[in-house]
């Protein structure tokens, strides 16, 4: 029995979810905001996380681009109460990923970045 695209995103977000258990809510997104995977430990709208986040990562792009300063690869938010990561997977999704516990900030980017990489092999599959 063939395995889809979404399985293996929820398969992935749920052992970054296991690794990283302060995370709160992760989402998988396309650029246009079309989630692809989501998982939270609390109540959320997975749909309103990615069309925000895919505005906010395209915007930040154009902000790279006009200084100058190469194609936007990641975003750090800091929050009154937490933080969001939005990681850019390959040319095709992002990975937003929000915790309110700050000081496990740099805990959680080294395993979601990992993850976003997992995910970009999906890329390769037809």
């Amino acid at each position: 029995m063939a395995v889809s695209k979404a399985e293996i995103i929820d398969y992935i977000l749920s052992k970054l979810f296991t690794i990283c258990p302060y995370i709160d809510t992760a989402v998988v997104c396309d650029y246009d905001g079309l989630i692809m995977g989501s998982m939270s430990r609390m109540p959320f709208e997975a749909e309103t996380v990615g069309a925000i986040s895919s505005l906010v990562f395209h915007n930040a792009g154009r902000v790279v681009s006009e200084l100058k300063e190469g194609n936007l690869e990641d975003i750090i938010i800091i929050g009154e109460d937490g933080y969001v990561l939005v990681i850019k997977v390959l040319d095709f999704a992002i990975l937003v990923v929000a915790s309110a516990d700050k000081t496990k900030l740099i805990e959680s980017y080294g395993p979601a970045y990992k993850a976003a990489m997992a995910i970009s092999l999906l890329k390769k599959v037809v």
